[in-house]
């Protein structure tokens, strides 16, 4: 079909449309994108719509998962311009810890997740990919782990991990993973 024959230039289309750059692996392969910042994008979004044949979904479902979180991605977070701090950004995931006080005491409740839940899905299952795949996150999530538990370990990453996204999108840099 003409996905085959395009050799991925109606991916690359979709990407470049939605303001994405795809991440390609040691081997060649894109095995996820990240969100052009605006500065650089130096236009706005287009909004996609993406029909696919029963060709393409069988052949390259993995192409489709990358385009959907892709669109899930810009269209969750929005422009971070708008977000004065870490803290508001991490509100709005629905990320922020919650706490109660009553006559002096406090206590730590669990996440307020008020706000968007895909977006709190995606961070926290790239956090855990983060936790898997490479040492520095592993080394943050062990420290937090044992300190306070597995769940609010991965949490507190994925919070870092969205702090760290929302500099590098409003600076314009791209990501430089520490060399250890």
């Amino acid at each position: 079909g003409e996905f085959i024959r395009g050799k991925g230039t109606t991916i690359a289309e979709i990407l470049q449309l939605i303001g994405v750059r795809p991440v390609w692996s040691s081997r060649g392969i894109v095995n996820d994108v990240e969100i052009i910042p605006s500065k650089e994008l130096g236009r706005p979004r287009i909004d996609v719509l993406v029909q696919t044949s029963g060709q393409f979904r069988d052949a390259a479902a993995s192409r489709i998962t990358l385009i959907d979180k892709a669109i899930r991605m810009v269209s969750e977070l929005g422009d971070v311009r708008r977000f004065r701090s870490q803290k508001r950004v991490a509100a709005y995931a629905g990320l922020a810890p919650g706490q109660r006080e009553s006559a002096g005491r406090r206590k730590d409740t669990g996440i307020t997740k008020e706000g968007s839940p895909l977006l709190r899905w995606a961070l926290t299952q790239t956090a855990w990919r983060l936790v898997l795949h490479t040492q520095r996150w592993r080394t943050v999530f062990d420290g937090l782990a044992r300190r306070r538990g597995t769940k609010r370990a991965i949490i507190a990453v994925a919070r870092r991990v969205l702090g760290m996204m929302v500099a590098l999108l409003k600076s314009g840099r791209r990501y430089q993973p520490a060399m250890t």
